[in-house]
């Protein structure tokens, strides 16, 4: 089951769920507001909702105006002890080399 943490007010609520793909110790980190396992960590997809509740206003006899805006995006996180992690797990080209302890790049 996803987890789920609402952010938002009354008002305009929003929230963010994290896939049951993550780690089981990591998501009870998050769970119980703990700090990460002292390891390189993925957290599995993350997805934000905003939405606003729906408006109406009458600006002139006969005339009404409603609206109502939602929004929603899905990413993932990813912590590392050591920043070469991070280029090794990204998809780049094998022929480009980066490397952060001598700020080097090769192509």
């Amino acid at each position: 089951m996803p987890l789920n943490f609402n952010i938002g007010s009354a008002s305009v609520p929003a929230s963010l769920e994290v896939d049951e793909s993550t780690d089981g110790d990591v998501f009870g980190a998050l769970e119980a507001n703990t700090a990460f396992p002292d390891r390189d960590i993925t957290i599995g997809r993350i997805t934000a909702k905003l939405s606003v509740p729906q408006v109406t206003f009458n600006p002139g006899a006969g005339a009404s105006v409603s609206m109502q805006a939602a929004s929603s995006f899905t990413s993932g996180l990813a912590v590392f002890q050591n920043p070469q992690g991070v280029l090794n797990s990204l998809p780049l080209d094998p022929a480009v080399t980066l490397d952060f302890q001598t700020g080097r790049t090769t192509i």
